[in-house]
């Protein structure tokens, strides 16, 4: 098809919609726009709010809603069949909004910024549902959900990309560490769970590389047996 044109300045970023049939893009002329992507034709008006440009768009897993992270340090949700804003702007972010998106299952956004941290919100209704990601020492530009939700990937200008777990590691009924893969690792002694601080941080690419393998360790149900002895 011939070039969609619309926007009147630099377009940040475009995507599909999941069936394929219609494409958004989010510019530095502050608007979100949505196009046929079978004629090229725009499909309704620009979607406006944002007050600076617009980084970074994207479509819900089911193609009902339109996410948008700005220039403006604010995250944005959007009807995709009316371009009705559909709840406040996220706000939390100290700095640009470089990359949004969905959890697979449609329940959270994450986003990563120029504050060096990736966040992680409730669709339904806008609250965080974790403490900010941090790990970067520079401005993130990409995230990511793995495809069963469970981890984030993250890339920065620190020329590193991390993976972050999502899941709660520890059970603080029953104290287990668990591993990625729901294995038991260590029992924490009661006293000392309060203690813990646990780093979602899972994998570290770009700057160093650490391996440390389980087997080489007492661990699962062996470990309670050390735990006794102290």
């Amino acid at each position: 098809m011939k070039p969609l044109k619309g926007h009147t300045d630099s377009v940040w970023s475009v995507g599909f919609s999941p069936d394929g049939t219609h494409i958004i893009s989010g510019s530095d002329d502050n608007t979100i726009r949505m196009w046929d992507a079978r004629t090229g034709e725009e499909v309704m008006e620009p979607l406006k709010g944002h007050t600076h440009s617009v980084l970074s768009v994207g479509f819900s897993p089911d193609g009902t809603h339109i996410i948008s992270g700005s220039y403006d340090n604010r995250i944005r949700m959007w009807d995709a069949r009316t371009g009705e804003e559909v709840m406040k702007p996220l706000k939390g972010h100290t700095n640009l909004v470089l990359s949004v998106g969905f959890s697979p299952d449609g329940t959270r956004i994450i986003s990563g910024s120029s504050d060096n941290t990736i966040r992680m919100w409730h669709v339904r209704t806008g609250e965080e549902v974790m403490k900010p990601l941090k790990g970067h020492t520079d401005l993130v530009r990409s995230v990511g959900f793995s495809p069963d939700g469970t981890r984030i990937i993250s890339g920065s200008d620190d020329n590193t990309i991390q993976m972050w777990n999502v899941r709660v590691p520890c059970s603080t009924e029953e104290g287990w560490v668990n591993g990625p893969d729901g294995e038991l690792i260590f029992w924490v002694l009661p006293e000392w769970r309060t203690f813990l601080q646990w780093s979602p941080c899972i994998l570290l690419i770009g700057q160093a590389r650490v391996i440390c393998n389980l087997r080489d360790y007492v661990h699962g149900r062996e470990w309670i047996k050390c735990c006794s002895t102290l």
